[in-house]
């Protein structure tokens, strides 16, 4: 019987609230669910494939992408792009689910654009110090950077309403199994199976 179109699931977070370690772990523990795969103009490096990583593409080929709107969400990250292609996401979610770890303009955007098929789910910090702490922690852990990075994540937080569900990530272990709970809700809901009802249906006993 074929498979009903998956879900488009998104994890958002200011940064340091650690959707990346989270969104690793969702792909390694939770069964048919794929990363969403983006188009960058950066230069491929050691070890990593075409179509697997990124699809790298040039600057000329990034900027067609953009004007034909193809990107549900596209951003420039030192000199290069990197951007979430419409038609790739679709080609995944025909026998998977598909996470995708973005912005939260990008979630808005991707909601808007299949309200039915996608679910978000926005990362918080137990508290603000906590957050000034990990970001400290982390690799660029400059004054001025650090100002920036808390300054974007007070802006991210404001938009916490335009999610599906809100998880406060303090203990690991029990924010991926809250996203978890959500992944196995979600697919269970009737619209996902309506589908596959109709499919069988069409049988013959």
């Amino acid at each position: 019987m074929k498979k009903s179109k998956g879900v488009y699931f998104v994890l958002s977070a200011p940064s340091g609230c650690g959707k990346t370690t989270i969104g690793n772990i969702l792909l390694k523990e939770v069964s048919e669910i794929v990363r969403s795969i983006s188009h960058t103009t950066r230069e491929k490096r050691e070890g990593e494939v075409d179509g697997h990583d990124y699809f790298f593409v040039s600057m000329e080929e990034f900027q067609i992408l953009v004007t034909e709107k193809e990107f549900i969400e596209w951003e420039k990250v030192h000199s290069s792009l990197y951007g979430t292609s419409k038609t790739s996401i679709s080609d995944l979610s025909k026998t998977s689910d598909v996470l995708l770890i973005i912005d939260y303009r990008g979630a808005v955007s991707l909601k808007k654009e299949f309200p039915e098929d996608t679910v978000t789910i926005f990362l918080i910090p137990p508290s603000i110090d906590r957050l000034v702490n990990r970001i400290k922690g982390s690799k660029d852990s400059r004054v001025e950077e650090l100002e920036i990075r808390l300054e974007t994540a007070r802006m991210e937080l404001q938009h916490a309403d335009d999610f599906d569900y809100i998880i406060e990530n303090d203990i690991l272990e029990k924010a991926v199994e809250e996203i978890k709970a959500i992944i196995y809700a979600e697919r269970l809901k009737r619209n996902r199976k309506e589908k596959k009802i109709q499919d069988m249906l069409k049988e013959r006993l």
